[in-house]
């Protein structure tokens, strides 16, 4: 049996809506002492690899008292989908997506 749930969060260029609902998602997390039953991560379907959150972005985060400075667009892959227990879209055109795509 798996011992943590992953959530996985799916935004378009994967640097700004899913990393912060990533920074969101791993903060509750950790401060409720859940960590080691929940895990969390987040990437795009048109992301290019490595390219940072925009510095505006990481401004705003870090406004809310997060950190997401460290964090590099990632592309989605079939890995990461069966990897994942709970599947979280940024918008409707991304759900169309992964449904044609990744049969979900």
């Amino acid at each position: 049996m798996k011992s943590q749930l992953h959530v996985l969060f799916i935004g378009k260029d994967n640097t700004v809506r899913s990393v912060f609902a990533e920074a969101i998602l791993d903060y509750k997390i950790h401060r409720s002492g859940l960590g080691t039953q929940f895990t969390c991560s987040s990437c795009g379907t048109d992301a290019l690899a490595r390219v940072p959150a925009p510095k505006n972005v990481q401004l705003y985060v870090k406004r809310h008292g997060l950190d997401v400075s460290a964090k590099q667009a990632l592309m989605i892959t079939h890995q990461m989908v069966d990897d994942s227990d709970i599947v979280l879209t940024m918008d409707s055109n991304i759900h169309e997506y992964m449904l044609n795509k990744y049969k979900m």
